[in-house]
Parts: C-alpha cells; structure tokens; sequence
C-alpha cells in the first residue's frame, strides 16, 4: 500500500515546542515503531535557548532526552521498538566530569567564557551516547531497544556552515572521505533502524569496529540521568531497573 508521510513541526531548542509536538502526536492515536534522534548544530556562536540553556546543549541532546521522555508510553506500547541517537566519533574527544570527578551540568551548558564551540559539540555527542545507553537500560525490559551510532563521514551535510573556515575544511576534506556507493560503512549497508538488523540493544556502531565499552560508563549514564532530568525541570521518581 502507500505510504502516508506527515511533517510536524519541532523546535529542540525550545522546551515547550518539544511538549506541543509530543502532544499533538499523541492525540493522533498511531504506534511509534522507530525513533530516530538525529537533528545536530555545529559550531555554533555562544547564545542560550529561551529555556536559559546552551544552545548546541539543548539541541544536540536535552531536546532529545525531552521528547523521547514524553513519547516513552507510546514506545512501550508499541513494542518492539526501537530508538537510535546519532551520535559522533567527535564523543571520544571531550569528558562531562569536573576536577573532582563529579557530573556538572555548568560543563554541558557552559557560560560565554567558558565556551568553546568545538568542545560543547564533542560534550553533546558524549551526552547522546550516555542517554543511548542508560535508555536501554530502563526501556529494553519493556521491549524498546536502543542504540546509538556514528553516521561516517562521506554524507554531505551543511552542518558546518554557521562558520567559514569549518566549511573550507569540510570541501577539502571530502574528496578523501569514502563513496557510499564503492566502500559504504556498515552503519549505512545494516544501519540500526533496519526490521532486518539481528536485535541488539544498548550498543554504539562505528566502522571501523569500536573500542567503545557501555560498561565503562554505566555509573556515570545512571547519574547523567537525573542530571538532564533537573535540566528540563522534570523530577524523574521512578527507579531504574535492576542491571
């Protein structure tokens, strides 16, 4: 049969446009199946939301956390499910911790001088892959699967154009990135959101194979947790599942 494609209307970087939108698509009564949390800003010039936060921040994740938060009755319903976060092999460059180890939000939603465009991108890329894993935690019990993933780097985007030089980067780069027609990555050839994927949940794809281990921050994903629930004003009292 045809499909039927609808566009709504949603705005990451204000809170309440996030709330309308989860509200519209719950009054329209249809199964959710496939989640795909992919919207990103690079590179951009220091500015808070109207919610009072950082703006690559919000967009890049809280956003994210937000509206998955609001459709997570859904997910459950119409299990199996799934959701996937892209994320980017820029996490690997960057840590949310302060100097003595601890979670700090003021590191994730920096003031103007401690800002730094490249390091609050690579923040929020960590924070996607922190959110991935702790979600599958609590939501693979209830037959919603998650994992996050880096897309590679031979798609074109204009994600870079809020500044010159990272474009002039990104057009020098591109002739020595790879064909998605002759070398496809193994995120694209089975990407996560595939019926056809054998189920696996709680991982991170990146080719080559990663070296990333969840299990190394599992303790920090379950703080990070109620950290971003703070964030957007929510006061998370449901306990996690037991590992």
């Amino acid at each position: 049969h045809k499909a039927k494609v609808e566009a709504m209307t949603l705005d990451l970087a204000l809170l309440r446009s996030v709330q309308h939108f989860a509200e519209a698509f719950k009054a329209k009564n249809v199964s959710l199946h496939v989640l795909v949390c992919n919207a990103a800003a690079f590179a951009l010039p220091w500015s808070l939301t109207k919610d009072g936060l950082e703006t690559t921040f919000q967009v890049n994740h809280l956003g994210h956390f937000c509206l998955v938060q609001l459709l997570q009755d859904v997910l459950c319903r119409s299990a199996p499910a799934r959701v996937v976060v892209v994320s980017s092999e820029s996490h690997r460059f960057t840590d949310i911790n302060d100097s003595s180890g601890k979670l700090d939000l003021s590191r994730l939603s920096p003031t103007k001088n401690e800002y730094w465009a490249m390091l609050a991108y690579n923040r929020s890329k960590l924070c996607n892959i922190l959110f991935s894993n702790e979600l599958h935690r609590r939501l693979s019990p209830r037959g919603v699967t998650c994992n996050a993933l880096h897309p590679g780097n031979m798609m074109y985007s204009s994600i870079h154009r809020t500044w010159w030089p990272y474009t002039l980067l990104f057009t020098l780069a591109r002739p020595f990135t790879k064909s998605m027609v002759s070398e496809p990555l193994p995120s694209l050839q089975l990407p996560p959101w595939c019926p056809h994927r054998k189920v696996v949940s709680g991982d991170f794809f990146d080719p080559p194979p990663s070296s990333f281990l969840f299990s190394d921050f599992i303790l920090i994903s379950s703080d990070f947790w109620p950290l971003c629930s703070v964030a957007i004003g929510r006061q998370h009292k449901e306990q996690r599942p037991d590992l």
